[in-house]
């Protein structure tokens, strides 16, 4: 029901950002103490999360949208109508201006997936909370009794932790997926994936009770660990979980005098705001890592040209299919007289052949079975769960399909024409005695003349 509703209301962006910041503002506004800004303020960064996550929300209505939000906020809960227009004008500007920041920066690090994100990240959130913080200084004496000037850091610190601690979440490339699979039960958890977050909330336990300048600083072990164990999308949620509780705990955790209130609140949102960058660093620079080795296991077993698996991939996913046993057979498949089209057409065009080729392999086959390219012009296919009948039917609709394959290079057409040996897997059989049996069947219908099938038993 809510997810209809959600996705309703993205089709009105006006409205979604209306409830969003009016929504997000009567909260942030049910923490500001007397006198002081909100000690959570979530409207400003969710906004500025939803701009960047979906560009084409960022138009003059839902801008208007904002602004008239965050008016109601305030005048619902008693502001003046002047104070509420300098407090609006400072939300504002402070979104539109960390929005015209993101929009220079490129798409890849907005996903938190690249070791340089979190830098990119912080300079979108000082743009922000300076430009906030310069609108909003000229009201600071009436409203928080400090100099102008004090109030412009008090102002952009508030700003900045705020953005560091939210946008994470908002920009975050699998938050949406997450999402997904958890409402789909997908997730699989095991006791030894809730040690890192178990760790965390201990430490923040530990914390309350021990108190002390020191004590919101007690998670940074256990938060480190998420960020090793877990994904980005995971480890900005629980960041976002610590700092909100330091944001809110650190008051009583410093234990600073009264009059040092407006210096002790700075202090704390700075710490607190470079505290949130550390397990972010840690989870972008390992799920780029993760990502490369993903992209080298990738190229290593795949073929570059054909995209069809790789020699040594084929040879060692077949071995563990015939170790398991069940119904395999074997199709050694070779491009009939591939030298010469190479020698007629070029090696531009033979390149264009096998690639046209090996798509056209891979759309014959079903899901789980492989394909494989041995060497040269010479493909091979391991069949699940069929028989010998089976097998011939999928070789020679296999050999039909290639036949009707056009491939054109240049002016020319070039038609192609393959031979295919095929071998059925049998109890006691090894890997090699398998492609050889294949080969032989192969070797059997070349000299039978070419494009056809032959079997083993055929050959034999």
């Amino acid at each position: 029901m809510i997810s209809r509703i959600a996705f309703g209301l993205m089709r009105f962006p006006a409205a979604l950002v209306a409830l969003l910041v009016i929504g997000a503002a009567l909260f942030g506004i049910s923490t500001r103490p007397v006198g002081y800004l909100a000690q959570v303020w979530p409207a400003n960064a969710l906004l500025l999360g939803l701009l960047v996550r979906h560009p084409g929300f960022a138009r003059l209505s839902s801008w208007l949208s904002a602004v008239l939000a965050f008016i109601a906020a305030d005048l619902l809960t008693g502001s003046s109508f002047d104070k509420a227009l300098w407090l609006t004008a400072a939300n504002v500007a402070g979104v539109f201006a960390g929005w015209l920041a993101f929009q220079r920066m490129p798409e890849r690090v907005l996903n938190l997936t690249e070791p340089a994100s979190c830098l990119y990240l912080l300079a979108g959130a000082v743009v922000a909370s300076l430009a906030a913080g310069i609108v909003g200084m000229w009201v600071a004496e009436p409203l928080l009794q400090v100099p102008m000037l004090e109030g412009l850091v008090f102002w952009f610190a508030t700003e900045l932790v705020n953005y560091l601690v939210i946008l994470p979440v908002m920009l975050s490339r699998d938050l949406a997926a997450a999402v997904g699979r958890a409402r789909a039960g997908l997730f699989r958890i095991r006791r030894s994936d809730l040690m890192p977050v178990g760790t965390v909330l201990i430490s923040m336990a530990i914390a309350t009770l021990v108190g002390g300048p020191g004590a919101i600083a007690f998670p940074v072990p256990g938060i480190l660990w998420c960020a090793l164990r877990y994904g980005v999308t995971t480890t900005a949620v629980l960041t976002a979980v610590v700092c909100l509780w330091q944001m809110t705990a650190a008051t009583s955790m410093l234990g600073l005098a009264a009059t040092d209130a407006v210096f002790a609140s700075i202090s704390a949102r700075l710490g607190i705001a470079l505290f949130s960058l550390a397990p972010l660093t840690v989870a972008s620079t390992n799920a780029s890592r993760e990502r490369l080795i993903a992209e080298l296991r990738q190229s290593l077993s795949r073929d570059a040209l054909t995209t069809t698996m790789a020699r040594s991939a084929f040879l060692e996913q077949a071995q563990d299919l015939m170790r398991a046993g069940g119904r395999l057979a074997l199709l050694v498949v070779d491009i009939d007289h591939f030298k010469t089209i190479n020698d007629t057409h070029g090696h531009q065009a033979g390149d264009l052949v096998l690639r046209s080729f090996g798509e056209c392999l891979m759309r014959q086959v079903r899901p789980g079975d492989l394909v494989g390219r041995l060497g040269g012009e010479e493909f091979g296919i391991l069949l699940r769960d069929v028989d010998a009948a089976g097998a011939g039917r999928v070789a020679e609709r296999m050999r039909k399909a290639v036949e009707e394959l056009q491939v054109t290079a240049g002016d020319e057409r070039i038609r192609i024409t393959i031979s295919v040996g095929l071998a059925r897997f049998e109890d006691g059989y090894t890997l090699p005695t398998l492609l050889d049996h294949a080969d032989q069947a192969l070797y059997a219908a070349k000299r039978a003349g070419r494009d056809r099938v032959f079997s083993y038993r055929h050959s034999a």
